[in-house]
């Protein structure tokens, strides 16, 4: 269990143990995330994440010569993400924009931050961490994962392994 700044926080945790003579089993979880990193002018945080997950696993020995495990997994990334923030921008390129936007008539107050106010350095844009970005970001990431193990002694001492794996993800990203 943890707890951080930005509203972070973590819990992982397991269960494992024998389930049976010949069978044990293996559960683990987590959950982790943050509130945001990066504060947006018009309200709230951005680039936040929750990540929520469950693995198990189970080991089968049903003899002396013969051992089976499957594992399987799945977990949800949910994230408000990617937005970046205003961290040098030199006076001449501030120049530049403030006249490109005057006679594209458009509002430099809503698409570019101000020099005025806290944290401005002395030279090119204060440093905030401060987003300015429209749009919210999101993104979901669904991973669910199998696996199977079998391993057989065989003829004149040798082991015979075979591994079958699938992993399947779905991306939705705004």
């Amino acid at each position: 269990v943890g707890m951080g700044n930005f509203d972070s926080r973590e819990v992982t945790g397991y269960l494992s143990g024998a389930l049976s003579d010949n069978l044990a089993g293996r559960l683990t979880f987590w959950n982790s995330g943050n509130g945001g990193t990066v504060k947006m002018v018009q309200g709230g945080y951005t680039n936040s994440f929750d990540d929520v997950g469950v693995r198990g696993r189970l080991l089968w020995s049903p003899s002396d010569s013969a051992e089976y495990e499957l594992i399987a997994d799945y977990s949800v990334y949910d994230a408000q993400c990617c937005d970046g923030e205003w961290s040098y921008i030199s006076d001449e390129t501030l120049t530049t924009f403030n006249r490109m936007a005057n006679n594209l008539g458009l509002d430099r107050n809503l698409v570019f931050p101000s020099r005025q106010g806290d944290g401005y350095q002395g030279f090119g844009e204060k440093i905030d961490q401060k987003t300015y970005a429209d749009g919210d970001g999101k993104e979901q990431f669904k991973h669910f994962g199998l696996s199977l193990r079998a391993s057989m002694d065989v003829l004149n001492g040798h082991t015979l392994n075979v591994v079958g794996s699938a992993r399947r993800w779905d991306s939705d990203q705004d």
